[in-house]
Parts: C-alpha cells; sequence; structure tokens
C-alpha cells in the first residue's frame, strides 16, 4: 500500500487523488465494472430547496449489462433525476491516511521507550514505515498545498482574512475550530526537567513522586498502553487535547474545554495523568490543576485542591459497571467522563449528594453564578492575560481555541455578567463562593477580645486588633478578556492560524 501511494505521491499529475475533495459516493457497482461499461457510480447530491430525495431508488444490481467495450446507461428518466443537485465533495484521502501515520507514530513512540516483546518487533518496524511515508507526504502535501496557492501570504492570526478588507475580522466557523483540534488533539513531547544534580524530574507534574519511584521498575503490559495510545491519538473529540511524555508515555497531561451551555463554557482545565506500574489492571490516577491556586472548586466532583472525584477511577462510588473494568476501561474513557459527566452538566449542584435542588431554585442558579464567576477568572482570563503561557506546551492550543471561538467567549461571558454584576467588579474573596450557593463571601473570623491580665495575673495594657490589609481594586473581568484576546493574537507569527484551519 505504501508503494503505491509513494507513486501517486511521487507524480504532480496524480497529487490531487492523495490531497484534493474526492466526490460522495451514493452507490457503486464497482470500479472495474465501471471502467469496463459495465457497472455504474452514483453520486451522493446535495437535495434542491423543495426536492424531496428518494433514498434507495438507484439502479444498483438491478440494470442488464451493456455490451462489452460500451459503456451501459440509466433509464433516461432516472438519469435526469440522479443528476439534479450539486455533488457533495468530501475529504481528501488523505485525511483518512493521515489518521492512520498519527496512530503509526504514537504507537512507534510509546514503543521505543519501553521494553516490548520480539512478538511485536515486526508491528514496530511496520509503524516506523508507516512514520517515515509520513514524512515524505509531508512534503509532498506542500508540493500540493504550492500548486494550488494555498500558502499565499495571509494578514495575520488576528483574523483578518485577505481580500476582504484590511482590519475587517475574518468569521471563523465550527468547521475551522474542528480541523484546529484534530490537529492538535494529540503529541508527544518533552515534560520533564533536569534539577542541578543532573537528575530528570517532573516538578510541573503532580505526580512527580510518584513518577520517579517508578523510574527503574519495569512495566508490564507495554503492548497494551502503546496500542491504547496510538488509538488515543486519533480518537480525541474537538475541545480534548492530551500531551505525553516522549520519554515516560505514562505521565500525561491533558487540557479539556469546557461544552457549551455550560456554567464552564470555553473554560480550559489542565489536568495531570499517570499510569501506575499495574495499568491497565488498575485505573490511571488523576489530578485538576486549574484550581486558582487551591482556591476555587468548580464542582461537587472537583475539589479545590485538585482532587477529581469519579467513580472509573474509584475516587467516587458507584455501581459495578460504572468502575474501572481491568481489559475494557480506557484513558479515553475517564477524558470523555470527566468532559460530559463533571464539565458538561448544565447544573452541577446536582452533582453533590443530598444537595440537588430543581433548576429554578435560587440556591442552583447561584452555584452556576460561582462556577461561571470562577470559570471567567481562572480558566478563560487567566490562560490568555499577560502572555504567562505563551511558551507553554498549550500555547497553540490557547491561541486556537480562543481565537476561533473569540466572539463565543465574548458573548457568553457578556451573558454572563448581564446576570452577575460581580463579573465587572471581581474580587479575590469571591474565590470562597466557587462551590457554593453563597454569592458573597462569608466574613473571616470572630471578633477578638485582647486578654486583659496576663498569666501572672498582671493587667495588660490595651491593645487593638491590627486591621486588615486593603482589598485590591475590584476588576472587571469581562473588559480585560476583551483586551487579552486583542493581544493573543500576537503569540504567533502571521498568518499562523489560517494555515492550521486550511
Amino acid at each position: 500500500m505504501l508503494d503505491v501511494l509513494g507513486t501517486i505521491g511521487g507524480s504532480e499529475g496524480l497529487l490531487g487523488v492523495l490531497f484534493g475533495e474526492r466526490r460522495e459516493k451514493r452507490w457503486s457497482e464497482g470500479i472495474g465494472g465501471w471502467m469496463r461499461g459495465e457497472g455504474e457510480i452514483r453520486w451522493e447530491r446535495k437535495v434542491a430547496p423543495g426536492q424531496v430525495e428518494e433514498v434507495g431508488k438507484g439502479k444498483k444490481g438491478k440494470a442488464k449489462a451493456a455490451p462489452r467495450g460500451r459503456k451501459r446507461k440509466a433509464e433516461e428518466g432516472e438519469e435526469e433525476e440522479a443528476n439534479k443537485g450539486e455533488v457533495v465533495m468530501t475529504a481528501p484521502l488523505y485525511t483518512h491516511l493521515g489518521k492512520l501515520l498519527r496512530q503509526a507514530s504514537a504507537f512507534r513512540k510509546a514503543a521505543i521507550s519501553g521494553d516490548f516483546d520480539d512478538s511485536d518487533a515486526a508491528l514496530i518496524g511496520i509503524c516506523g514505515d508507516f512514520v517515515t511515508a509520513g514524512e515524505r507526504f509531508k512534503q509532498t502535501e506542500k508540493v500540493w498545498e504550492d500548486m494550488h496557492g494555498r500558502d499565499q501570504a495571509v494578514n495575520g492570526a488576528d483574523g483578518e482574512a485577505k481580500g476582504k478588507g484590511k482590519g475587517k475580522e475574518r468569521e471563523w466557523t465550527e468547521a475551522d475550530y474542528v480541523k484546529a483540534c484534530e490537529a492538535l488533539a494529540y503529541d508527544s513531547v518533552n515534560l520533564a526537567i533536569e534539577n542541578d544534580k543532573g537528575e530528570v524530574t517532573y516538578p510541573n507534574h503532580y505526580y512527580n513522586r510518584d513518577i520517579l519511584a517508578s523510574a527503574n521498575s519495569r512495566r508490564t503490559n507495554f503492548a497494551h498502553l502503546a496500542k491504547e495510545l496510538a488509538v488515543l491519538s486519533t480518537s480525541l473529540p474537538p475541545g480534548i487535547w492530551v500531551r505525553v511524555d516522549e520519554t515516560r508515555v505514562d505521565v500525561i497531561k491533558c487540557l479539556i474545554a469546557g461544552p457549551e451551555h455550560s456554567p464552564y463554557a470555553n473554560g480550559l482545565f489542565e489536568f495531570d495523568i499517570f499510569l501506575p506500574l499495574q495499568y491497565p489492571l488498575v485505573s490511571p490516577v488523576c489530578w485538576l490543576k486549574t484550581t486558582g491556586g487551591n482556591k476555587v472548586r468548580f464542582n461537587p466532583n472537583l475539589y479545590a485542591e485538585g482532587k477529581v472525584c469519579l467513580s472509573l477511577l474509584g475516587t467516587w462510588s458507584g455501581a459495578p459497571e460504572e468502575m474501572w473494568q481491568p481489559g475494557q476501561s480506557t484513558i479515553l474513557q475517564v477524558l470523555l467522563s470527566i468532559s460530559s459527566m463533571i464539565l458538561g452538566t448544565n447544573y452541577p449542584f446536582y452533582n453533590e449528594p443530598g444537595m440537588g435542588a430543581m433548576k429554578d431554585d435560587e440556591r442552583n442558579k447561584n452555584y452556576n453564578k460561582n462556577c461561571s464567576l470562577a470559570t471567567t477568572r481562572w480558566a478563560i482570563l487567566d490562560w490568555v492575560k499577560d502572555g504567562k503561557f505563551k511558551e507553554s506546551i498549550w500555547s497553540d492550543i490557547i491561541v486556537s481555541h480562543f481565537l476561533l471561538q473569540r466572539s463565543k467567549v465574548v458573548s457568553t461571558i457578556k451573558a454572563w455578567a448581564t446576570k452577575d454584576p460581580r463579573m465587572r467588579a471581581w474580587k479575590p474573596g469571591f474565590d470562597s463562593c466557587a462551590g457554593a450557593t453563597h454569592l458573597q463571601p462569608y466574613n473571616g473570623g470572630m471578633a477578638y477580645k485582647w486578654a486583659q491580665f496576663n498569666a501572672n495575673g498582671q493587667k495588660q495594657p490595651e491593645q487593638k486588633k491590627p486591621a486588615p490589609p486593603p482589598e485590591p481594586a475590584p476588576r472587571d473581568l469581562v473588559q480585560e478578556t476583551e483586551d487579552a484576546l486583542e493581544a493573543l493574537a500576537g503569540w504567533k507569527e502571521s498568518g499562523w492560524l489560517e494555515k492550521l484551519v486550511a
């Protein structure tokens, strides 16, 4: 197969077969029969306004074969009906090939970082061939882009599109966002840092101690892990991104976007994941890093210190079928559960045992307001303000996620602000409201009266309680977010975002 694809890629005249859009087939009697004039191919077509699509009325398998050398035609009425409407175009063949290449690359990177049996050597070799071919195809794709002018200069990643007038913001589509998510979904990166003693450590990972403790241990079922990561590399839905350490594939970081219409909408939540030596016989361990400095409890299942309560992880009670199933449960299931069951709920107050209330209950509304306020401050603004994550492993994702959905992000937090004035007058004390139903922080401490006498019975001079430090001025989170998004385009070179979604 690689030889055939290599031959196609070696001819400029055939590059369209790999990289060009393809017609979507409705049904086919086989390419061989069609070439001999003995079969037909029907293309999928868009139904014109007011036209009723007649499914299943094609002549597949019913028409008589034409004499050899002559192309058989459908009956005139059916032929005319079949050719109505614009032909539907589908993704290039290289799109599907690219997924296979990503899986091969993920498997090979995992393979060379661990111990494998001799029986897996052939599979590793095949994956190596695919990885090598993938590098050649990348160069070939550039030739195709040059031929079609896709690499022309563009005005910049801030959304200015060429030909639409200087300063006019490009309107990004949902399809653009999906493309960007797919391109950035999975990667192997260096998560380790060498300390002053020359030791390899993972100080930015919550499970650093466990990682170092298992550094010299041999992992069982390594082939299973490599295969699972290969599948994971092409199975992540939009809004979930995974980064695996290039040396220790059991060290993982993940970023999950808050689903639309939830109180976490558009926020980015970072999780650290570690796979114990007994994995997959035991579940992974997972810790939330987006906590506002261990001050914010975003959800009944997400503690302020970072604990993630989920039955699949064994950190929450549940039915046996909801617990980790060795050999069946996967990392992907964990990520999807966090995305849908924790961050995807419209009413997280229901997740608290014995505290659920009807959606119109004032406590429920207040809980959501606190979640949205904390999301804006720590899961949106904190990622984009002052460029502190510009050089991080998440830089590409931050830029693409927030710029491609810029209008959604701004409109969402403005909608939240109409119901919650704290959005435009945020104070650090509001962090304590997250995970609760009160909208204002409780007064700290009880009044304290100084003792008049000491331990020896001597009267002490009256002392005054020290005054609390002055609170910082309230912050307008909406305006700060808009300003930060405006500056976010400067994180990348001109045209980076356009090339990402091309």
